[in-house]
């Protein structure tokens, strides 16, 4: 029974407490229409066992807040207690035990979102340190320090408690720590991966190629895992991932001769951005890419270059007075068909071309 309720602790803790929880709701949040959800962070000042440590908020986007400290079991190690709560801003503590807790800060503007960290508190130096992504920011995390150094793994350094870095470019980094106090050191090393370079640009370009487009966003650089909404005014929403080739989409317009208005929005764990056009997608082929030559025309030929030779159902030659003329012979060109008046007497006639509903119809001349 005793394993049976120690399981069942475990259980409910890591639904309550993992990293797991935390991505899940950020994301659930973040889809979400209407507001985005809050981007929970916190940084700690300096302390050593017996002092008490002072907990900076640096959420955004957040109405209330709730602080919530787990302290670990005594003797099942894996198993964390909670020992107390706060509503406050920011928070300050005093740890009453050499151990490791974990400290807890939940934002809410309507979603939710939940940070967690381990902090292990002793009297001796310990280097530790958090990175959160969506704000570039690393949290240091360490024990009994006063000065520290920062090696970010691409090149750059600081010597700030818990400095703010932006990276070039997206991918993993190795970023150490080391912490000191007089003589004493301590070093920690980690992979960071950079999801996000927090520039964001909603806008998009376009080409159109009959009654499709081809969309572009402008952003290339946010990383893999940037949401892309497409919205193209017919009807039509395309939610995708830079991953799964959301940056570029490829769209068929349902109607042509038809202005749309296409609206973009681009998004990240962190930021967000977005942009409107008004696109209009002509006939597929203008009826009036027709020409008829030579007119006036003196010997018996006339010619009919098309665009839309395939649609092109019926040729007609009528006199003013709408007399059907039978004796023409149509003979298929690559571009259109030839038309051989036979013999026609000079006069003024009207060719109509029949294109499925429409009619083009010319004035010929015979002379």
């Amino acid at each position: 029974m005793k394993n049976l309720v120690n399981m069942n602790r475990a259980l409910t803790y890591f639904l309550n407490h993992n990293i797991i929880k935390t991505i899940v709701l950020s994301f659930l949040s973040l889809s979400l229409n209407g507001h985005p959800a809050p981007v929970v962070n916190y940084v700690i000042s300096p302390f050593c066992y017996g002092d008490t440590a002072y907990f900076s908020n640096l959420t955004t986007r957040a109405n209330d807040y709730t602080w919530n400290i787990y302290e670990q079991d005594a003797v099942y190690d894996t198993l964390f207690n909670l020992i107390y709560t706060s509503t406050d801003t920011n928070l300050k503590f005093r740890f009453p035990f050499k151990r490791k807790y974990q400290v807890e800060l939940i934002g809410n503007n309507g979603h939710t979102t939940i940070l967690n960290r381990t902090i292990r508190v002793d009297s001796v130096i310990h280097s530790n340190f958090s990175y959160h992504d969506c704000l570039s920011q690393f949290s240091n995390l360490s024990i009994c320090y006063t000065s520290c150094k920062w090696d970010f793994g691409d090149g750059s350094t600081s010597t700030m408690f818990s400095p703010i870095h932006y990276y070039n470019s997206v991918g993993k980094y190795k970023v150490t720590l080391l912490a000191s106090k007089g003589n004493q050191t301590d070093t920690f090393s980690d992979s960071v991966s950079v999801y996000s370079l927090n520039t964001l640009d909603g806008g998009f370009t376009f080409i159109p190629n009959k009654d499709s487009v081809f969309f572009h966003a402008n952003d290339s650089v946010s990383g893999g895992y940037t949401e892309y909404h497409w919205t193209f005014g017919d009807g039509t929403v395309i939610n995708s991932y830079a991953l799964s080739g959301g940056r570029k989409v490829y769209h068929k317009f349902a109607k042509t001769d038809t202005t749309y208005t296409v609206f973009l929005l681009v998004r990240s764990l962190c930021i967000a951005s977005y942009s409107t056009k008004n696109i209009f997608i002509p006939d597929t082929v203008p009826v009036t890419i027709t020409t008829v030559f030579p007119n006036p025309f003196e010997t018996n030929m006339v010619h009919i270059a098309t665009e839309r030779k395939s649609d092109l159902s019926k040729i007609l030659i009528t006199d003013l007075l709408g007399r059907q003329s039978n004796n023409i012979i149509v003979t298929e060109t690559y571009k259109g068909y030839d038309v051989d008046t036979g013999d026609l007497p000079k006069s003024l006639y009207v060719l109509s071309l029949y294109f499925g509903n429409e009619v083009k119809r010319f004035q010929l001349v015979k002379k």
